[in-house]
């Protein structure tokens, strides 16, 4: 008798669980109540956690001191495979979680280690990166990557703007590096947003990186605005809004391209042709809402899986506001953990009890 052939394909537990850690937890899972079945772990990102650890399998992986979200040197990886293709994940270098409890300040915080890492990839050899858009501690537009990247940021007297989203309003003059120092750049984001706007990076994400007041919101926006004005490239773009603005930056400046974090990653990790391989599929997340259909590539999975005909089950830390559509694309009920003092217990112990349904 075959084995009952089950794809694992779950992201970050924010916060918890690696998009491999989860894999691993809901495999054990998996292994409690169905022993003999035939599992395939393929855990997925779509530019924020785990897009490094997702995409750098058979690669090289170069280490760097570059510049932290708060201005504090750290330490930052990116992957290097053999076909001059480099992994950069951006919340690596200025993301929320490289920032300590209670001193979240998207005014100052700056994106300039993501330059840093791309100069330091083109030294290596990379002639393309991928970099991961997702989890930042920023609002700077991409400001902070410019500078790291050799561009000058000026303001009327000719001095060179200090870091964070505060100082953009004062912006006169962008000023390109005499040469390219930084391979192609095709950026992988997890939002569809805008730059600016009711829909834009400050109104949505900006009280989870630190915006407190009104005041702090509208002069990070008219910000943003200010370096759109200099731009020619439309702040309007999908996806510009992604990390905090830093999509607009390289994308309006360094000529990178913007596209779909989650088709991205799947369509490298060859998902599709895993997929026509198994009987089914147990993805997850930390929360599945009603984002998670915008974009994220949990949403992704369930698209293709619905698609493909194949069964469909989920796990999740909790079920959040407007999750309620997803239902349309599961075979099942997503199953909540519920443990964020063990998460990993609390998915080995929820996949467990979605494989007695099978």
């Amino acid at each position: 008798m075959q084995s009952l052939r089950v794809l694992v394909a779950p992201t970050a537990f924010k916060g918890t669980l690696s998009p491999r850690q989860a894999a691993e937890a809901i495999a054990s899972g998996i292994r409690r109540t169905r022993p003999h079945a035939h599992i395939v772990l393929l855990p997925v990102a779509d530019g924020g956690d785990g897009f490094l650890e997702c995409l750098s399998a058979e690669a090289t992986l170069h280490w760097n001191e570059v510049t932290g979200p708060l201005g504090e040197q750290i330490s930052a990886p990116f992957a290097l495979h053999s076909d001059g293709t480099a992994i950069i994940e951006s919340a690596r270098c200025c993301g929320v979680t490289l920032v300590p409890a209670g001193s979240l300040d998207p005014m100052r915080a700056t994106s300039r280690g993501v330059g840093e890492l791309l100069r330091e990839a083109r030294a290596v050899g990379a002639s393309r990166a991928l970099v991961g858009l997702g989890g930042s501690a920023t609002n700077d537009g991409g400001a902070g990557a410019l500078q790291g990247l050799g561009f000058l940021l000026l303001d009327d007297a000719g001095t060179e703007l200090g870091p964070g989203g505060r100082s953009l309003g004062r912006l006169a003059r962008v000023v390109p590096p005499k040469r390219v120092d930084w391979p192609e750049i095709v950026c992988a984001c997890d939002v569809e947003n805008p730059l600016l706007g009711p829909s834009g990076c400050t109104a949505v994400y900006g009280p989870q990186k630190g915006v407190r007041t009104p005041e702090q919101s509208e002069l990070l926006e008219a910000g943003l605005a200010r370096l759109a004005s200099l731009a020619d490239f439309s702040p309007d773009t999908p996806r510009a809004g992604a990390a905090g603005g830093l999509a607009f930056g390289l994308a309006a400046f360094a000529g990178a391209k913007l596209l779909a974090g989650s088709e991205l990653v799947l369509e490298r990790l060859r998902f599709d042709e895993r997929l026509a391989e198994c009987d089914l599929v147990i993805t997850g997340e930390g929360k599945l809402d009603d984002q998670t259909a915008q974009g994220k590539v949990v949403g992704e999975v369930l698209k293709r899986a619905r698609r493909a005909g194949v069964r469909l089950y989920a796990v999740c830390g909790v079920l959040g506001p407007g999750w309620e559509p997803l239902k349309d694309l599961l075979t099942a009920d997503p199953l909540e953990t519920r443990q964020p003092q063990n998460a990993a217990q609390g998915v080995e112990d929820a996949a467990a009890a979605l494989a007695e349904r099978w």
